[in-house]
């Protein structure tokens, strides 16, 4: 009772908190204030946006042409009305609220993307992508997708480890990027190639080089703060309307509707990054942060206090008993969530793999010598997920097991997976284990899940498949470890090569594929 007590002062607090802080913020909007991040070419217009939305709107206007670290600060705090950024800081801002995106011409044609390069000096004895190993090579900024994000990845892909060295001050301009290299001050830097097509003495210079990187990065956008967008709507129409009408005819810049799916391929990077790199690109603080000073969450909060107080005293005396009766639910679920979690991230793995060149036919290779060892168990080589595990495993661990390029924890995930599903299919039955998926309807996937006892989830499926298989101390033991590696790799937590290795030989063995648990257990699939 102590600690109800406690969550519910701290509830009651909050509501305290939000009524005033609303009130505070005011509907009116006498006052616009706009964050532009430095180097943003509308940064160069800011007198005239700021004169011009005055006059039409009869609004103050503050701009603020912000540096990287001080605009996501700014962003994170909703400090500004709205906000012209790059299209990373826009993902990073967890907002779906877009209304415009730059637009420039080339050959009287609009352009709504650009893409982005690596930029080289060739009198540094860099011809390749290889050789910018061990080169005085900067990304400029952790939250830029041409500076960081993209580059990142191409260079992970083609096996090349660089630190993460960023630009001093961490946010140069593009130009400043561009002369860096130009003067020689540094060897290698990311850019993009619109930047390089404005000079036209680039193709002629022969000390430089560029690495095109064969991805589209949807243009800056602009966007309004949750906000605005809920107190004041026609506020953020007006405004989009007078940008668009303003920059219509300007030759070097202009600007387009845009829509929050444009930059759904930035998430899917970000994603992947965070597979390979294990680690929260977008931080649980900054979600939080966003949902708490959300004015839907506050407005809904304000009226509906005394009510969600009441409700969580229900909810807090049901929720005991829910723990109690439904323990067993809540288990299945676990299992179910963690699976899903490590699906999730191997198809987007294998997403980012299928656009390596000779990923598909290495692939196809790895996976017949593992059928061919196999062979003797017909089951088992049908079984062709299983195979797609270990083989995709086989591909990375023989690519990146003597470089740093790959998170050891993207490697494991493919291990786990198959390590999950020959227990899961051994001690359950293929039949069980292959209906469990997200198409089946609630009550049909209910009738399906109720058929495992939730006692067995995964602990009692190993000692299960030890019991039929007549495994040692040893291999249990063994299968014990591989069970904590899928927790670690499943939720995010680091993962060292030792542990990589010690499952690949758990599994497969130290010489052949014949010799480890999978053999072991293949019979009984």
């Amino acid at each position: 009772m102590k600690t109800i007590r406690i969550l519910l002062s701290f509830i009651l607090l909050f509501c305290c908190f939000v009524s005033v802080n609303i009130f505070a913020q005011g509907k009116e909007h006498n006052e616009i204030t706009i964050a532009i991040l430095k180097g943003d070419n509308l940064s160069e217009y800011k007198d005239l946006l700021s004169k011009t939305i005055k006059e039409k709107l009869n609004k103050t206007v503050k701009i603020k042409v912000l540096d990287y670290d001080t605009f996501i600060v700014d962003m994170d705090r909703g400090n500004s009305d709205f906000y012209k950024g790059s299209p990373l800081t826009y993902v990073l801002s967890l907002s779906d609220t877009v209304i415009l995106k730059s637009a420039y011409r080339i050959d009287g044609e609009i352009q709504q993307d650009y893409t982005p390069v690596i930029l080289a000096r060739t009198d540094k004895n860099i011809n390749t992508v290889k050789d910018l190993e061990n080169t005085n090579f900067h990304f400029t900024n952790p939250n830029s997708a041409s500076g960081y994000l993209y580059p990142k990845l191409f260079l992970i892909e083609k096996g090349v480890i660089t630190e993460k060295d960023f630009a001093d001050n961490r946010s140069p301009s593009a130009k400043d990027v561009y002369n860096y290299v130009l003067e020689g001050k540094w060897d290698a830097c990311c850019s993009f190639y619109g930047l390089l097509e404005d000079d036209p003495f680039f193709e002629k210079n022969p000390l430089l080089k560029a690495f095109k990187i064969n991805l589209q990065i949807p243009n800056d956008p602009l966007w309004a703060d949750e906000r605005i967008k809920t107190e004041n709507p026609q506020l953020v129409t007006d405004v989009k309307n007078l940008i668009l009408e303003l920059f219509e005819d300007n030759k070097e810049l202009s600007f387009i509707p845009a829509r929050d799916k444009d930059y759904d391929s930035i998430r899917r990077k970000v994603r992947i990054l965070n597979i390979i790199e294990n680690k929260d690109f977008i931080s649980v603080d900054r979600v939080l942060g966003f949902v708490t000073r959300s004015p839907k969450t506050l407005n809904f909060i304000l009226k509906y206090k005394l009510h969600i107080a009441l409700s969580y005293l229900v909810f807090t005396s049901l929720i005991i008993i829910f723990v109690s009766v439904f323990f067993k639910r809540t288990v299945i679920k676990k299992y179910h969530t963690e699976h899903k979690l490590l699906n999730d991230k191997y198809n987007d793995l294998l997403e980012h793999l299928e656009e390596e060149n000779d990923f598909n036919s290495k692939i196809t290779k790895l996976e017949d010598e593992i059928k061919v060892a196999f062979k003797e168990y017909t089951k088992f080589t049908e079984d062709s997920v299983m195979v797609k595990y270990v083989a995709t495993g086989e591909f990375l661990f023989n690519k990146y097991k003597d470089t740093n390029a790959m998170e050891p924890s993207a490697i494991a995930n493919c291990y786990v997976k198959a390590f999950e599903r020959i227990v899961m299919v051994s001690a359950y039955g293929a039949e069980t284990f292959e209906k469990q998926d997200d198409t089946k309807v609630p009550d049909e996937q209910q009738n399906i899940q109720n058929k495992i006892d939730p006692k067995k989830i995964l602990d009692n499926g190993i000692r299960d498949v030890r019991e039929k298989a007549g495994l040692s101390n040893k291999d249990y033991k063994s299968l014990q470890k591989c069970r904590s590696l899928r927790n670690k790799v499943a939720h995010l937590k680091p993962v060292s090569t030792e542990e990589v290795i010690s499952i690949r030989k758990t599994l497969l063995g130290e010489n052949s594929y014949t010799n480890g648990i999978l053999a072991k257990l293949a019979p009984y699939l």
